[in-house]
């Protein structure tokens, strides 16, 4: 039995993963003017990759204005979805039989080179240069070479969302696990609904509709499995949501609901064959303008600690990523033709190679720390680098190997199509050493002129008292103080925190008598305020208590009043704002604006306002308080201690 080639039906698939090629050039050797699109093509989606990956990348260089940015990822899924399935549908149409090992070597083919290169790369910058992701780099490599890095990560406890420190240089390649598990499970699902196995093997190719509902129950399911563990977990309050964002099973909806759209869009042509529908193109225009300004609003106005996110907020997300794909393509659209103007499809066809090396720029990079200078000026070179490598893996490795042609002399052509290859790839273990080493050369510890944190490490202190025996998994987090005020003897004190409070442990011991000190490095929000409620109901709280929470993730507004409500109480409460540049500050704070003016008894340090501009009170990792800052730290809480 013959079996169109999948080359022939479809342009190259990709959610983040696999670039679509250049227009073809037509017989007569013109080229396509802005704006067409070449046969076989389908208009707009290098257009929607591109805003897709321009999301995630500013997104990462933390634009303040785009907090949703994270949003992007599920656009490629979405996209991914669509393709592959549409791809394979196609093909059983067409040929009456699917070639999985065929489809499985074409996707490694195409995505594997510039992954590798991509390793390369960061294993010698990691060997090099930045020693600390060596302990996490083997690890990093080997589950990303067989596409189970989300789950590593999962497995790991490592968080996506709520961190501080530098991440692992292929912490981002959880997505295209996610896309190649998908491609596995979902094509093989695909040979059983069809019928092309099994005891229905007579009735292959009449189960395209089966295939919609599958994956649109599937959608649902995969939403559903998220809300229930985000539910239980009270994310993103009481506990990290990295496991619900990173797993296949919770976070396949993207691309479940692109393989709805995909089998639906193969079954509607096999009826209508080649006709061309552009009735309402008008219409369905002005419905891709409202999606689109949709999507842009929610990478606008959305972040990654709104519940209702987790509780079927991905899917709304990724329905309307569905209405713009499914509207840009289709036959005459205007919309999808502008998509297609130069520019966004030069990103759009870069949009793998982009995805794959902003990470690893963004991560060594990371400004005030890394790097110094106008936060502008850094961003242009940041994202002229990671442009420019992006170019140079499109160009010498993902091209020269995606567009391979039979070879009459082998010997003639051989080796010149190795010895670039090989270049290329000498150019990418070269290329990331060289900018290592000139911004190793113009930051590091010595730039700031501060200690370092191993410092600070080293210098800890025990606990004066007793310490919670929980802790969750999570990052130590960034933190400043205030001035120094008083040092009059005050009454006894609890005290509980994370690593910014137990930095400060025997500068507050020489300010008042500590009761009870509770602090543990990379706690979280939740976890203190637990430890809290139990000093509590076993009566070991002093009259006065000081809190400082938030910073290592976000503060449930409820589960804070709560605590704050069975300390009504005390004598006086104490909290402190955070002065973390991460995505939870702002919310944090007003969160802690909010509670704490409707209990009498607690005050709020605004200790983001004070402590600005005084980087002196902090090591080298701009969160953990060196001598000065502890110093200044207590010095503060001292001062608005009631007598």
């Amino acid at each position: 039995m013959s079996t169109v080639t999948v080359a022939s039906t479809r342009p190259a698939v990709r959610g983040p993963d696999v670039p679509t090629p250049a227009p073809a050039a037509s017989a007569t050797g013109a080229r396509s003017e802005p704006g067409e699109v070449a046969p076989g093509r389908l208009a707009g989606l290098d257009g929607l990759r591109a805003i897709a990956v321009a999301a995630v990348v500013l997104f990462h260089l933390d634009v303040s204005v785009l907090p949703g940015g994270f949003l992007g990822v599920d656009v490629f899924f979405v996209i991914s979805g669509f393709l592959i399935t549409r791809l394979l549908l196609r093909e059983i149409v067409q040929s009456g039989g699917l070639r999985l090992g065929r489809f499985y070597a074409r996707r490694s083919r195409r995505l594997l080179p510039a992954v590798l290169a991509l390793m390369l790369g960061v294993m010698t910058a990691g060997t090099w240069v930045w020693h600390d992701q060596l302990s996490t780099l083997r690890g990093s490599v080997l589950s990303s070479l067989t596409y189970v890095t989300n789950w590593w990560l999962i497995a790991d406890h490592q968080s996506y969302f709520v961190a501080s420190g530098r991440p692992p240089m292929l912490q981002h390649l959880w997505s295209l696990a996610i896309e190649e598990q998908y491609y596995v499970l979902w094509s093989a699902l695909i040979l059983l609904l069809t019928g092309l196995v099994g005891r229905s093997r007579r009735r292959k190719g009449l189960g395209l509709p089966r295939v919609a509902w599958v994956a649109a129950l599937l959608a649902v399911a995969s939403t559903a499995a998220m809300a229930v563990i985000a539910i239980r977990g009270d994310m993103p309050y009481g506990a990290d949501t990295s496991r619900v964002y990173f797993g296949t099973d919770t976070h396949g909806m993207g691309l479940l609901l692109g393989s709805l759209a995909g089998a639906c869009a193969v079954s509607r042509s096999t009826r209508r064959q080649r006709a061309v529908v552009t009735r309402l193109v008008w219409l369905s225009d002005a419905i891709a303008v409202g999606a689109l300004a949709v999507l842009t609003w929610t990478f606008v106005s959305v972040d990654e600690f709104q519940p209702w996110l987790y509780r079927g907020g991905f899917l709304l997300v990724d329905a309307i990523a569905l209405v713009v794909v499914c509207t840009i393509v289709r036959p005459g659209s205007g919309v999808g033709r502008l998509l297609e103007l130069p520019l966004p499809r030069w990103i759009g066809q870069r949009s793998y190679a982009i995805y794959l090396w902003h990470w690893p720029v963004v991560v060594v990079t990371r400004p005030g720390i890394d790097v110094h200078g106008p936060i502008l000026l850094l961003d242009a070179a940041r994202l002229g680098l990671i442009l420019a490598l992006a170019a140079a893996s499109y160009r010498f490795v993902e091209q020269p190997l995606r567009h391979r042609r039979p070879r009459p002399q082998p010997t003639a052509i051989r080796l010149p199509t190795r010895a670039r290859i090989l270049t290329a790839l000498g150019v990418f273990a070269a290329a990331p050493c060289a900018v290592i080493l000139v911004v190793a050369a113009h930051s590091g510890p010595t730039a700031s002129g501060r200690p370092t944190a191993a410092s600070r490490v080293a210098a800890s202190h025990q606990p004066l008292g007793p310490t919670s025996a929980r802790s969750a998994r999570g990052r130590p987090s960034r933190a400043r103080t205030a001035p120094s005020g008083g040092s009059s003897p005050v009454r006894a004190v609890s005290a509980f925190g994370d690593s910014v409070m137990l930095g400060a442990q025997s500068a507050l011991a020489a300010k008042f008598s500590v009761h009870r000190f509770d602090a543990v490095e990379g706690r979280q929000a939740g976890d203190v305020l637990d430890d809290v409620d139990s000093a509590r109901a076993s009566g070991s709280l002093a009259p006065v208590v000081v809190i400082h929470l938030g910073n290592n993730g976000i503060i449930s507004p409820d589960r804070l009043a709560r605590t704050l409500s069975g300390l009504r109480d005390r004598h006086q409460v104490v909290l402190l704002t955070d002065m973390v540049p991460r995505d939870w500050q702002d919310p944090n704070n007003h969160t802690l604006r909010e509670v704490s003016r409707r209990f009498a008894n607690t005050t709020l340090i605004d200790w983001r306002a004070i402590s600005a501009g005084h980087p002196d009170w902090f090591y080298d990792d701009g969160i953990h308080l060196a001598p000065v800052g502890a110093a200044a730290y207590a010095g503060l809480i001292v001062a608005a201690l009631h007598p």
